[in-house]
């Protein structure tokens, strides 16, 4: 369902977003975004549960919307949805409201003043290394890994960790990754098994642990649900 106001276009998403009607719900949100110019609205009312790859659609969305100097809003979010988005850190990505009457009442207020709306952050990728021996490495890696820009972030971020015997990444902070991001990692991982080294991940959160099991990315790469198992036997 499609409403146009004045001031943006809210459009309400019927269910979950899931694999079967990913492509479908793309497709929709992507047609609105080109025959609107106001900012984006989307009711996720009767939404519970967001496949995990799902959520590069919000993602997505709000880039582009970000190219064309427009916003975009999520309301009615679901406690059970609103948990993914807080333990991933996704959270701070978006302008999150619980119902339409807190989304209007902070909306039109700030449309009428001539202050600006407080800013949805821009989870860029960071990598921090921390040494802890001569021959291992722990890399943190900290925001999303769903662009070219961040491969980039990660490619100069792990160069000067490359010749550790031992390199796991810690990816707690991580909050989301991509087609794009996976095959980095997955790239990263060939280029040091064939040099001999070992690699291995620990604490994905639960998007990021969902994306990983449904592309089988553990046949390639040990994960650790935890830095401390990861490195239990890997002194």
């Amino acid at each position: 369902m499609i409403n146009e106001i004045s001031t943006y276009t809210q459009l309400k998403i019927s269910g979950d977003i899931e694999r079967e009607n990913f492509t479908e719900v793309l497709k929709i949100i992507s047609q609105k975004i080109q025959s609107s110019d106001l900012d984006l609205v989307i009711d996720l009312k009767e939404t519970i549960h967001i496949y995990s790859f799902g959520f590069s659609i919000l993602i997505r969305t709000k880039k582009i919307l970000e190219q064309k100097e427009r916003k975009l809003y999520l309301i009615n979010v679901q406690p059970q949805l609103l948990k993914y988005f807080d333990e991933s850190g996704l959270k701070d990505l978006f302008h999150i409201y619980s119902d339409q009457n807190s989304f209007e009442k902070d909306y039109f207020n700030v449309t009428k003043s001539s202050a600006e709306p407080a800013e949805a952050a821009e989870i860029k990728l960071i990598v921090n290394g921390e040494i802890r021996s001569k021959k291992m490495v722990i890399v943190h890696l900290q925001g999303m890994l769903c662009s070219i820009e961040d491969n980039k972030r990660l490619e100069l971020g792990i160069e000067p960790y490359l010749g550790f015997e031992k390199i796991l990444f810690q990816l707690k902070h991580l909050s989301y990754l991509d087609s794009l991001g996976i095959r980095k990692i997955i790239n990263v991982s060939k280029k040091l098994k064939s040099e001999k080294k070992n690699f291995r991940l620990c604490e994905p959160n639960l998007i990021v642990r969902d994306i990983f099991d449904k592309l089988n990315l553990g046949l390639m790469v040990e994960i650790f649900p935890t830095q401390q198992e990861a490195l239990q036997n890997w002194k």
